[in-house]
């Protein structure tokens, strides 16, 4: 039954609307998140999404939907009766008493013998010490309840809830002993004693105490919304919900080992070496805006959102016998379908009097394990499935020079993980996965798709568990592999965000909600929709070999052609001529830059240009002057004398605070002495032989952790203190391309491979969730340095432009006319920008679909845009010979409206009919649609299409679309 008082309703905080129509349209809700006193229910906007869960008659939360958004006057709970249980699966996780007698041992010590007084004062002291329990102390003194000095104070209570619970049973036992001493002597019938026993059990407690135990039993009931909540009322129901255990049901937060046999969500070790920790409903508060992330160890990248846009809920669990406390914080966004989730673990002070305590004389050090908590998973993110036909598990995989490739699993029974060891989120997997039922053929544009997208850097893990009842579990966190965390009493951990976004278009919708979020709430605000500069990187210009007069002579050419920055790669440190020496030594080799860099960067931008410059501080090579100074400074046991060597170099210690001081220290000195406003930040190898030195033995399990926060602290520094410095990270190419940092840097190299043919599906797959700014896309020289392929500029341009555009071309080699041609393209770039990098990204056609024909095509809309409404670009991967390509639809257009289209750069090259060559080049403009520019509806041009003719591996062409 659906409650039959609206306000019942409570929306948060921030929302205290009144819902007078049972038929609001769900988006009066984006943003708020509203709770039902009467059926325990939560319920989470976006902006057309719902995402809803329960605290269940045991204080479990049961996870009840996420899809499209219902009407907030419908009852979920009928949705539990889909909770069926099994032969051999356990059931409720109930309470049972557990009788402690030591509060009571001395009382029961000769009982016999009492004397009668001794227990009427015992009993009289007990009821003395809980009223003075449930009573404020202020200002070192018990008051009244009903005073105003009690009503107007701070105040705080004596007792902690097992003190109370002790007492309590004092004053029962004392009361008990004297009634059957009562009763041994003749004062009273057993008749008597039998109904006294029954009514001081039955006995109401004073308001005060009820409301102290209530707080820690986490049963629901009632509060209002402008404070902490303690729990809801109970409604009945015409048919009860059933009774079953956690395996049965859909879980918000599962733990290890009370009944639930899939993967848990967290896993946690107590000092007496107990692992069971089952969570309860405690409370609960909502407010406006997104909760900062003030619990994290260190600088933690997070979404950001004003009170305007987002809403956060903070659900509080307990274990209720250790005192262990879970924080699950929500946020839903009001201007897409998109929340975020994390978690904090909490170790109280104080301890239970039943468990984790097996030395109370031993003294709490800060290095040691005394009165730890050591959490060995922790997911960030779990979210329970009901069972689907046909469950697919979208993820992004691949390896160097090749990453992030759509990946479609299809889930049976068992367990699929995609997972990262090295010490950063990976070339090989990627931070994100999608889940869906809709074929891969159809699911670009149809059907619905959950996705997840983890705000985090280092290792990882997401995993799909599926059940024999064909329910699937996603997990999504920290990698429980190689983390554990030690949580001393009175301290906390905070583990990163996960972003959960809902799509009922498919992936396009999920694309759409990821590159909006990330761009206005993610990104660092400052670079919020700026066109960044055209750039020229050295890299696959000279590699190593760069020099003062170099540099000068390339950049002399770039601005001619219309580049903005020049950007100083690898080769300008320390005596570096190769890969082999100086990572670590960040000033200037004076044998290639004999005045220094700060004269090099003054007559760069003399010429009009700005200056980037290449760094990888997380490094460091034997041969330096660093590691000759410190060599204790790199991530190795001490005493071992065997390691691995990537790249020719070794990690530095970023855990190490000293470490990060002399980072830090080089780098500021570098962008102070010079007008530096580009920062490439690399890493070219994973992490091995990770042991921290200068961290106790027992919490090695914290170092890939750590290492990651201590990366995250140098590049929050840098944010702050440089902020006119755009940061592009880059590992090994695309290696670390995720969420965590794109908190820092506006854009990430996508990979070391620029051959248009790879780049295709690289850029394709990391625009899943990836917006197109971010990605570093470069036109570089043919034949390709990392495949050896060729292909034309033009190609090369329109991949690139689809991206962070740049160039890492020789201009010394290029023709007067490819130079040109490469000026042409520049400014077309400049004029295209705001469409490609702010606008709607469309994957028209993609090789994964079979009737696409090894065909790309790719299109971004932006209406905000003054003149360009939408570009589209068309790429032949692989022809068919003698197979026509079918029509290209067009998508987010306006059907009523007509759209002026014009082709630009067209192609020039005929097949010759006679022969069947193909000859290129110097011939008549071949145009798509046999026109420069034509006139047609929206309507038209998205359901007719328009005629592509493409005709070798490599053929490209593009339009650009005006309304009329």
């Amino acid at each position: 039954m659906p409650p039959s008082n609206l306000d019942d309703l409570r929306p948060g905080v921030q929302n205290q609307c009144n819902i007078n129509d049972r038929h609001h349209a769900s988006e009066d809700y984006a943003g708020q998140i509203l709770f039902e006193a009467t059926s325990s229910t939560f319920r989470m906007y976006g902006k057309s999404m719902m995402y809803a869960f329960r605290a269940d008659e045991n204080g479990s939360l049961e996870h009840l939907y996420w899809g499209s958004a219902i009407p907030p006057t419908d009852d979920l709970r009928f949705l539990s009766f889909s909770n069926v249980q099994l032969c051999f699966d356990p059931g409720p996780y109930t309470q049972f008493e557990f009788e402690n007698t030591i509060p009571i041992e001395d009382l029961f010590q000769g009982h016999d013998s009492h004397d009668p007084h001794d227990l009427l004062r015992e009993w009289e002291r007990a009821r003395k010490q809980i009223d003075m329990a449930a009573s404020p102390l202020v200002n070192g003194e018990f008051i009244d309840h009903a005073s105003d000095e009690r009503r107007g104070a701070e105040a705080c209570s004596k007792f902690l809830p097992h003190d109370i619970i002790s007492i309590a049973r004092r004053e029962n036992a004392a009361w008990r002993l004297m009634r059957m001493q009562d009763l041994k002597s003749g004062k009273i019938e057993e008749f008597e004693y039998e109904l006294g026993v029954s009514r001081e059990n039955k006995k109401d407690l004073s308001p005060e105490l009820t409301r102290l135990r209530e707080s820690h039993t986490g049963f629901p009931r009632s509060s209002s919304s402008s404070e902490m909540h303690h729990g809801f009322q109970e409604m009945e129901l015409e048919h009860p919900i059933p009774q079953v255990g956690r395996n049965t049901k859909l879980l918000e937060y599962a733990d290890l080992g009370t009944g639930d046999y899939r993967a848990p969500s967290f896993s946690v070790v107590y000092e007496d070496g107990g692992a069971i920790c089952p969570l309860t409903y405690k409370a609960h508060r909502i407010m406006k805006g997104k909760l900062p992330m003030t619990a994290a160890k260190g600088r933690l990248p997070e979404l950001r959102g004003g009170e305007e846009e987002c809403s956060t809920l903070v659900v509080e669990m307990q274990d209720k016998v250790t005192g262990l406390e879970f924080d699950l914080i929500y946020t839903v966004f009001k201007h897409v379908d998109a929340m975020s989730r994390r978690v904090i673990v909490r170790n109280p002070r104080y301890e239970s009097p039943n468990l984790r305590s097996p030395s109370k004389s031993k003294k709490v050090d800060a290095d040691t394990l005394s009165g730890d908590v050591r959490i060995d998973k922790l997911m960030s993110a779990t979210v329970d499935f009901h069972t689907m036909s046909n469950t697919n598990m979208i993820t992004l995989s691949g390896s160097w020079a090749n990453e992030r490739h759509i990946q479609v699993q299809p889930l049976i029974q068992g367990k699929f993980v995609t997972e990262s060891l090295r010490g950063t989120s990976s070339h090989q997997h990627n931070p994100f996965c999608a889940l869906t039922n809709t074929s891969e053929e159809m699911v670009e544009t149809v059907g619905e798709v959950w996705g997840f997208s983890l705000v985090y850097s280092g290792n990882f893990m997401i995993e799909a568990d599926v059940s024999e009842t064909g329910r699937t579990r996603i997990n999504a966190g920290i990698s429980s592999s190689t983390f554990k965390w030690h949580v001393p009493a009175g301290d906390s951990f905070e583990g990163p965000e996960c972003v959960l976004v809902y799509s009922d278009r498919g992936l396009e919708g999920m694309t759409h909600a990821f590159h909006d979020l990330y761009r206005n709430n993610l990104i660092p605000s400052r670079w919020h929709n700026t066109i960044p500069p055209v750039l020229l990187n050295t890299w696959e210009t000279t590699y190593f070999d760069v020099s003062h007069a170099k540099i000068l002579e390339i950049a002399k050419i770039a601005v001619s052609c219309g580049v903005e920055m020049i950007v100083l790669d690898d080769g300008w440190f320390g005596q570096r001529d190769d890969a082999t020496s100086s990572l670590g030594d960040w000033y200037e080799d004076k044998r290639k830059f004999p005045e220094g860099l700060c004269t090099m960067v003054k007559e760069i931008n003399e010429l009009g240009l700005k200056f980037g410059i290449w760094i990888e501080p997380e490094m460091v090579n034997v041969r330096s002057k660093l590691y000759a100074a410190h060599p204790n400074w790199c991530l190795n046991q001490q005493g071992r004398n065997s390691r691995c060597e990537g790249r020719n170099q070794l990690v530095l210690d970023f855990t190490r605070e000293e470490v990060r001081e002399h980072v830090i220290a080089k780098l500021d000195a570098l962008l102070t002495e010079s007008n530096i406003e580009y920062l490439k930040w690399d890493m070219n190898r994973h992490l091995t032989e990770v042991y921290g030195n200068a961290i106790s033995p027992q919490k090695q399990g914290e170092v890939f952790h750590r290492y990651m926060v201590g990366v995250y602290k140098v590049l929050a520094h840098l944010n702050e203190k440089f902020p006119h410095v755009r940061i592009e990270t880059c590992s090994g190419g695309g290696g670390r391309f995720d969420a965590g940092m794109l908190n820092f840097c506006p854009q990430i190299w996508a990979s070391d491979n620029t051959d248009v043919f790879s780049r295709l599906a690289i850029q394709s797959g990391t625009s899943l969730i990836y917006p197109l700014s971010t990605i570093g896309a470069h036109i570089t020289t043919v034949p390709n340095h990392q495949t050896q392929r060729l292909s034309t500029l033009k190609t090369r341009f329109l991949v690139s432009l689809f991206g962070n555009f740049g160039l890492e071309l020789d201009l010394r080699k290029l023709s007067q006319g490819e130079l040109h041609e490469l000026s042409s393209y520049i400014s077309k770039y400049k004029e295209l920008a705001p469409v490609v990098l702010f606008g709607k990204f469309y994957r028209l056609w993609s090789p994964a679909n079979s009737s696409d024909q090894e065909a790309y095509a790719w299109m971004c809309t932006n209406f905000d845009n003054d003149n360009i409404k939408g570009v589209v670009a068309v790429f032949l991967n692989k022809v068919e010979a003698g197979r026509y390509l079918p029509r290209l639809r067009l998508r987010g257009l306006k059907e009523d409206d007509t759209y002026i289209v014009e082709e630009i750069f067209p192609n020039s090259s005929l097949r010759n009919r006679n022969t069947g060559q193909l000859e290129l080049g110097g011939g008549v403009p071949q145009w798509q649609t046999g026109r420069h520019v034509i006139s047609m509806s929206g309507s038209m041009l998205m359901g007719a299409g328009m005629p592509i003719r493409l005709s070798y591996d490599g053929d490209s062409c593009a339009f650009i679309l005006r309304e009329r």
